[in-house]
C-alpha cells in the first residue's frame, strides 16, 4: 500500500510542479523557494515512508501537513492541492469515508481564487477515490491471507489426523498379525507338540521292551501312531480355519486394487460384485486382478476421467468382470501390449475380452463357469 501512496503522491507532485512552472497561480516567492519547498515536502514523505513505526509515520505526516501550510501561506497557494492526500493517510479507516468527503468540500471555503477552487477539488476528489479503493484492496488481501492461513492450519491438521489415522490403522495389521502369530504357536504347542513330546516318551518304553515284552511293545507303538495321527489331524484342522477362502482372497486383492488406485489419483473408483463369487476359481481371480491392475494403469495416462466403476457378477453360464471410466473414450483402438496381454491372459482361461471406447472406455472380460 505504501508503493501506491508514494505514487499517488509522486503524480501530484508532478502535476503541481507543472502548474508551478506554467505560472497559473501568483507565487508570493521566488521559483527557488518553490522549488527548495517542493524539495522539502519530497523530502519529509520519503522519510515517513521509510519509517518502520506508526507513531514515526504520523509524526512525519503531521510535519509534512504542517510544512504545506505554512507554504501555502508564505510561498503560493498551490501547496493547498498537497494537503488532501496527507490528512486521508491521517484519518482514512478511522472515519468515515461520508465525514472525509464533507471535511474536503468544507476545506474549499478557505479557498479564494476559482481557479485553485476546481484544481484543488479536481485532484482532491481523485486522490480520495485512487486511496479509498486501495485501502479497500489492502483490506480484502489482509482478509485473503487471514483466510488463506486459517486454510493452511486446517489442512495441517487434517493431514496430521490423517497420518495418525494411517498409523493406527497400521498398528492395527501389525497387532492383528501379532495375535495371529500367537494363536498359531499356542494352537501347535497345545496340540502338536503334547503329542509329540508324549509318542517320544512312549516310544522310548517301547525301545526298552521291544527285546523284553514284543506284545507289549508293539501295542505301545500302535499307541502312539494313533496320537499321531490325531496330531496331523488337528494339524490339518488349524491349517483349514486359518487358510481364508478362494473368494475372499480374490476380491480383498480387487478391493486393494480400487483403493490403492483411488488413493494415487483424483479419480474416484467404486467396486461393485455379487453374492455368489465363491464360484471364481484361484486362477480366475489372479487374471482378474491382473487385468485390472492393466486397465488402472491405461486410465491414469489416457483416459482422462473423472469416475470409474468396477463390477463383478456371476451370471448363469458366465462370469463378467467390467472395468468402466467416464473418460474421452477411444473410436479407434490399437491394441498395445497393455490390451494385448489382458487378452492373451482372458484367453488362456477359455474367456473372451471386449473393448469398447465409444462412451469412456469399458473393458469387460467373460470368463465360463
Amino acid at each position: 500500500m505504501e508503493s501506491w501512496i508514494l505514487i499517488n503522491k509522486l503524480i501530484i507532485l508532478i502535476y503541481v510542479s507543472s502548474l508551478s512552472v506554467k505560472g497559473n497561480f501568483n507565487s508570493l516567492c521566488s521559483n527557488y523557494i518553490v522549488v527548495i519547498s517542493l524539495l522539502i515536502y519530497v523530502i519529509i514523505n520519503v522519510c515517513k515512508a521509510l519509517a518502520s513505526s506508526r507513531v514515526h509515520k504520523l509524526i512525519f505526516l503531521c510535519i509534512s501537513v504542517f510544512v504545506l501550510l505554512l507554504c501555502s501561506y508564505f510561498v503560493t497557494p498551490i501547496f493547498l492541492i498537497l494537503l488532501p492526500i496527507n490528512f486521508y493517510e491521517i484519518f482514512m479507516g478511522k472515519i468515515k469515508f461520508v465525514y472525509i468527503l464533507s471535511g474536503l468540500i468544507m476545506s474549499v471555503l478557505i479557498i479564494n481564487d476559482k481557479i485553485m477552487i476546481y484544481e484543488y477539488l479536481g485532484s482532491s476528489l481523485i486522490s480520495l477515490v485512487a486511496y479509498y479503493f486501495i485501502l479497500e484492496s489492502e483490506r480484502t488481501i489482509v482478509k485473503l491471507t487471514i483466510c488463506n492461513d486459517s486454510l493452511k492450519e486446517k489442512n495441517y491438521k487434517l493431514r496430521a489426523k490423517l497420518n495418525d489415522q494411517i498409523e493406527y490403522k497400521k498398528q492395527i495389521i501389525y497387532t492383528s498379525q501379532l495375535q495371529e502369530r500367537n494363536n498359531i504357536a499356542q494352537e501347535i504347542h497345545d496340540k502338536l507338540g503334547h503329542s509329540i513330546s508324549g509318542s517320544l516318551m512312549q516310544l522310548e518304553a517301547a525301545k526298552l521292551l521291544v527285546d523284553k515284552d514284543s506284545n507289549k511293545s508293539k501295542l505301545i507303538i500302535q499307541n502312539i501312531i494313533n496320537v499321531l495321527r490325531e496330531g496331523m489331524e488337528s494339524i490339518r484342522f488349524t491349517l483349514k480355519n486359518i487358510k481364508p477362502e478362494v473368494e475372499q482372497l480374490g476380491i480383498n486383492k480387487v478391493k486393494l486394487l480400487v483403493d490403492e488406485f483411488k488413493n494415487k489419483g483424483k479419480i474416484n473408483a467404486k467396486l461393485y460384485y455379487s453374492n455368489e463369487i465363491d464360484k471364481i476359481t484361484y486362477i480366475e481371480w489372479k487374471v482378474i486382478c491382473d487385468n485390472i491392475q492393466e486397465v488402472f494403469t491405461n486410465i491414469i495416462k489416457y483416459s482422462q476421467a473423472n469416475n470409474v466403476k468396477v463390477n463383478v457378477e456371476v451370471l448363469n453360464t458366465l462370469i463378467k468382470v467390467e472395468i468402466k471410466d467416464d473418460g474421452i473414450g477411444c473410436l479407434r483402438i490399437e491394441k498395445g501390449l497393455g490390451l494385448s496381454g489382458i487378452e492373451e491372459r482372458t484367453m488362456n482361461l477359455n474367456g473372451k475380452v471386449i473393448f469398447d471406447g465409444y462412451s469412456g472406455f469399458s473393458v469387460i472380460m467373460l470368463f465360463p463357469i
